[in-house]
């Protein structure tokens, strides 16, 4: 497909409804450690903070998805950044209380599951074919970037206004994103509105949980989804506690593994169509298993800390276009319910699971090494055990 011939239009506004949640959401990593010191609490109970946001996340999402397939992208979005920056506000105005601020982020997060789900369903609405598949990409490479890239911007105020001003931030980037959202994003639908029919939707949940295809192509985005996010919880107490780095370092230090993500991005594109979807995720699998050995051989040292993340990287980087495009493709008429439900188990599980994770067990370069090795193995099973069956 000719790139000049590609309406860039509605990629850019999927682009601004998926930023603002992975801001809010990755922004405040940098920022862990410091509130452990200053609220005299344990990094288990400042992780409260991550793990809250995604659950609400996740879990908003099943809202969002079918209410933007019968009512409009544009109304759900609207309701979302209402209650995003209601848990901004709560999050901000009680910073000094690690219990409110995670409310708030609890908050936050179920206001923030409208712009995952939309920015995915605007794409599948405006998109077909191989035109899809570009849109997807670019929007994998941009929305991989943001979360790397923004707490470059949290672990800067952090370390020259306080922490307390990084939600600040939030709360002025999201009603500037609500103000921009009501003048400027249309309603991408494709069809007529509908009345909103809470058992239908239920039904519909229960047919997609029992969809394999939708099972299967979504899972190799949760496990990676999981992998990065433990990873960035765990990387503030390792560079910063352990290897000496101010937030402010750690947040320029975390943007090389960005690198890794538009390079996987660009091994998919560049093998899309000439390698099968299978021998690609199999490369995937292998460059994730790698990741996993490097970081149980190698010393504890910020260059190698950056260089297993950025393998990782890569491997997520090849994973979430073909992840996507497998997932959303034979499901125009429902893709806000499919995005809704694949998003809402990827969240949920990286806020529980990682959660849980976190709290009894990764801790180390080491345990990241083990962590990585049992997702590689997971994705192996996954990846052929669809090839067996097919």
């Amino acid at each position: 497909m000719n790139n000049s011939t590609f309406n860039k239009t509605p990629l850019l506004l999927a682009l601004m409804v998926m930023a603002t949640g992975q801001i809010a959401s990755s922004i405040i990593f940098p920022s862990l450690p410091m509130i452990s010191q200053d609220l005299s609490v344990s990094p288990d109970q400042a992780q409260k903070i991550v793990s809250l946001f995604l659950i609400g996340f996740g879990v908003s999402q099943l809202f969002y998805g079918p209410f933007s397939d019968l009512q409009g992208r544009r109304t759900a979005f609207i309701l979302g950044q209402i209650i995003f920056l209601t848990g901004a506000v709560i999050s901000y105005a009680y910073a000094s209380n690690v219990d409110a601020v995670a409310y708030g982020r609890l908050v936050q997060g179920l206001g923030a599951g409208s712009c995952s789900v939309l920015g995915k369903s605007i794409i599948r609405d405006k998109y077909e074919g191989e035109a899809l598949s570009l849109a997807l990409s670019y929007l994998v490479v941009i929305t991989s970037i943001v979360p790397i890239l923004s707490p470059v911007l949290g672990g800067w105020i952090a370390t020259h206004l306080g922490w307390q001003a990084v939600f600040a931030f939030i709360v002025n980037y999201v009603a500037a994103t609500f103000a921009l959202a009501w003048f400027v994003l249309p309603e991408t639908l494709t069809h007529a509105k509908k009345k909103f029919d809470i058992m239908r939707v239920v039904k519909a949940y229960s047919a997609i949980a029992l969809n394999r295809q939708v099972i299967s192509s979504a899972s190799y985005n949760w496990v990676a989804y999981l992998g990065n996010i433990i990873t960035l919880t765990v990387f503030p107490y390792l560079l910063q506690d352990n290897l000496g780095l101010t937030a402010s370092e750690y947040g320029v230090l975390i943007v090389i593994p960005s690198f890794g993500l538009l390079a996987g991005s660009g091994i998919a594109s560049l093998l899309n169509g000439r390698l099968s979807v299978f021998h690609t995720l199999l490369l995937a699998v292998a460059i994730l298993l790698c990741s996993g050995v490097w970081f149980l051989v190698v010393e504890m040292t910020i260059l190698n800390l950056l260089a297993g993340f950025t393998a990782f990287a890569v491997a997520q980087g090849i994973f979430l276009p073909v992840s996507m495009t497998m997932l959303l493709a034979p499901h125009k008429s429902k893709a806000g319910l499919v995005s809704a439900y694949a998003g809402a188990i990827q969240m949920s599980v990286a806020g529980l699971l990682g959660g849980g994770l976190l709290s009894v067990w990764v801790k180390t370069q080491l345990d990241l090494g083990l962590l990585y090795c049992g997702l590689a193995v997971v994705l192996l099973f996954v990846t052929t055990t669809n090839k067996a069956q097919r």
